[in-house]
């Protein structure tokens, strides 16, 4: 009969034997984990063609995005996503916009898309909201 201390060692490596990783179909080829999906926010054609189709998806733009420019697109992207009328874009707005504009499908979720959240708030936790001012 084995020692007490190499039953405890061999019941402890035959579970972590059984969990390392195998060559086979349940891996994704590294090729597949490079195809990412295109950066909208970067310079370019391409992504400035990205920002407007999305743009010209949305059913309250009263503007044609593909007469604007880059940096007219972005400020008209960023004024829509200002829920708060603040003039700047707090956390969850900024959240908001870069999850409309990378994920057009999630953008419908009501975690996604929160309105205007000060009138959800009492005084209380209005005052403690922090405010970044941009240096």
């Amino acid at each position: 009969m084995l020692p007490l201390m190499m039953r405890v060692v061999i019941l402890l490596l035959l579970p972590a034997g059984q969990a390392a990783p195998k060559d086979g179909v349940t891996r994704p080829d590294s090729e597949m984990q490079h195809q990412l999906l295109p950066n909208p926010f970067q310079p370019g054609r391409e992504q400035l063609g990205l920002l407007q189709s999305y743009l010209k998806g949305l059913e309250r733009t009263d503007v044609q995005p593909e007469h604007l420019s880059r940096e007219q697109v972005l400020l008209y992207l960023f004024a829509l996503h200002d829920y708060d009328q603040s003039g700047q874009l707090d956390g969850l707005e900024l959240l908001s916009m870069l999850t409309a504009a990378l994920a057009p499908g999630a953008a419908d979720s009501p975690t996604t898309n929160p309105g205007n959240l000060d009138a959800r708030l009492d005084g209380g936790e209005k005052a403690m909201q922090p405010q970044c001012q941009p240096p």
